[in-house]
């Protein structure tokens, strides 16, 4: 009897495991920031060349919810020479802070013979996939102007995909979260009673009706812990809600 009442512990316990990030999660109700940043670098001149000391700015914001506060630093940058940001990263900034500017400093060391496109990367610390650009274009004034209105076109666009909503899962998403959900819970509630029934006031005291019906109870479980983490880790890389 208690080598049973273990087998079915373990299952229990596994799912608590499984399951513990995403509870954990949803019990935290501390304010949520949300990184956003806005500006364009460009530079141009008819004589760069290496050695030329180029410099911007842009600015940084927590557009979260009210109170929360903003970690955030500078994540990457083209290899085109030696940069300066200040600040270059930052701890705290609230909603109510309003936007931070960053000073942007580039000592050039590399030949401009063509257009130069590239972004500057800035992430939340504290949420890896909260991330924003800044686009950056270097060029000669010989060049024509095809490759300016690019550059905007890109900006804009990139600046329409930052703001669109991205709290909402797709279809898709919502479409196999639910049936894969519902198709295993439904088999779990069908197949326990088959396989076990408890023996005790307490979790983890039960008879094994059939060994048979118990693996299966145990594979659906383990299914079901696969499944759910799985969609958990992609809605929280693409920051949506579950279902």
């Amino acid at each position: 009897m208690i080598k049973k009442g273990l087998a079915v512990a373990v299952i229990l316990l596994f799912i608590g495991v499984a399951l513990a990030p995403s509870v954990n999660a949803k019990m935290n109700n501390e304010p949520v920031p949300d990184l956003d940043c806005e500006g364009f670098l460009a530079w141009s001149g008819e004589d760069l060349e290496p050695g030329d000391v180029l410099t911007g700015s842009f600015t940084v914001e927590n557009i979260g919810e009210p109170n929360s506060e903003l970690d955030w630093r500078i994540m990457s940058c083209p290899f085109w020479g030696t940069w300066t940001f200040d600040p270059e990263s930052g701890t705290g900034l609230t909603p109510e802070d309003g936007f931070l500017t960053i000073v942007v400093e580039l000592i050039l060391e590399v030949e401009i013979n063509e257009t130069l496109y590239g972004e500057i990367g800035i992430q939340n610390v504290d949420n890896e996939s909260d991330i924003c650009y800044i686009d950056i274009q270097i060029k000669k004034k010989s060049d024509d102007n095809v490759n300016e209105s690019t550059a905007n076109i890109k900006t804009h666009f990139s600046r329409y995909l930052d703001n669109l909503p991205s709290d909402i899962p797709p279809p898709w998403f919502t479409f196999f979260y639910t049936l894969i959900m519902l198709s295993l819970n439904v088999r779990i509630l069908i197949v326990t009673p088959l396989a076990i029934t408890p023996t005790g006031e307490y979790w983890g005291y039960f008879e094994i009706n059939s060994y048979f019906f118990f693996f299966i109870l145990f594979t659906l479980v383990f299914r079901f812990a696969f499944w759910y983490t799985l969609f958990e880790k992609i809605a929280e890389k693409n920051n949506w809600d579950l279902p």
